[in-house]
């Protein structure tokens, strides 16, 4: 399974009841584009970085920092804070964690029905963010972020929106102009829009920032 896949190629060939190899390349194909549509009805991705990445941010206030859309933190692990109050692009202050740093929301490892990224970072202790400090001629991205970036699982939800999606593009193939076949009262047309079981399953899913401040 391709990097940043929620389903596999045999599974998206189970629900479809395909047992040869002749359309593989097509449904790998359809398996990748419906992820991506998945990551952009949402806004955000649910596949976990493998290894640490670093992201730059501007801060909202002194003492508060929005990641936005796509930027959602799915694990601890290798998680660091530097800040560059000089505007230099060298984030030379690190910050310790959680000493320093609170994550927001607090209790996203032990949401309801699984296991929720955090989105917000908040300083706490003695230290606060660079914020409109010195910005003329400056770097106004004064916060570094380490982390593994994605949900710490994909939910099952997303997997199942995916299948969906995945075997409606599979199936264009087959429906030249939007055009599934003919009945008795002329063409039979696709529907127009999402549909709306994958809206359903997605919904909650979808970016939303935490008000801060």
């Amino acid at each position: 399974m391709a990097t940043g896949d929620y389903i596999d190629l045999p599974t998206l060939k189970s629900y479809l009841g395909i047992t040869q190899p002749t359309w593989d390349t097509l449904l790998a194909t359809a398996i990748t584009s419906a992820s991506r549509a998945v990551d952009r009805y949402c806004q955000r991705r649910f596949w976990l970085d493998s290894v640490p990445v670093a992201r730059t941010f501007i801060p909202d206030t002194l003492l508060d920092l929005n990641l936005g859309p796509g930027n959602d933190i799915g694990s601890t692990t290798s998680f660091a804070v530097a800040t560059d109050p000089e505007g230099d692009g060298t984030f030379q202050i690190s910050w310790n964690y959680p000493a320093d740093i609170q994550l927001l929301p607090s209790n996203a490892p032990t949401a309801v029905p699984e296991a929720k990224p955090w989105t917000a970072l908040r300083a706490v202790g003695t230290k606060t963010f660079p914020w409109l400090i010195n910005t003329w001629l400056t770097h106004l991205d004064r916060i570094q972020v380490t982390a593994l970036w994605g949900w710490p699982e994909v939910p099952s939800d997303v997997i199942s929106a995916t299948l969906i999606k995945a075997a409606r593009l599979y199936m264009r193939k087959d429906a030249v102009n939007g055009i599934a076949g003919y009945g008795d009262f002329g063409p039979v047309r696709l529907s127009k829009g999402e549909d709306s079981d994958v809206i359903s399953l997605l919904f909650g899913y979808q970016y939303s920032p935490i008000l801060v401040g």
